[in-house]
């Protein structure tokens, strides 16, 4: 399963086992990425490292995708919260663009 942000809070309902990859666009040749604001969640765990992708017909230096690779472990409810800025420049403003994923997994 793939999801991108689409602005709002995604909720993802899975199944134990399920894996699952969240897509994220970001501005990686400005320094720009997505962070996760805690990784201390039990129910999922992260499958791997995460990934970029380039968007097609992209120049060096232009936007592209950061995939963030998970597996659902056991039955419950977690939350993944995404921060977006610039890591060298910590810490984050109040107002950088945030994305939440509600993942109830069965």
């Amino acid at each position: 399963m793939n999801t991108d942000a689409s602005g709002a809070d995604t909720t993802l309902n899975l199944q134990t086992g399920d894996t699952f990859h969240i897509r994220l666009r970001c501005a990686a040749g400005q320094g720009y990425s997505w962070q996760l604001t805690d990784s201390s969640f039990s129910k999922v765990r992260q499958e791997g490292k995460q990934t970029f992708e380039t968007l097609p017909d992209s120049k060096a230096g232009s936007d592209g995708i950061q995939v963030f690779p998970f597996k659902a472990l056991k039955v419950g409810h977690e939350t993944l919260t995404f921060i977006y800025g610039q890591p060298f420049n910590k810490p984050y403003p109040a107002s950088a663009p945030r994305k939440t994923y509600h993942i109830q997994i069965r």
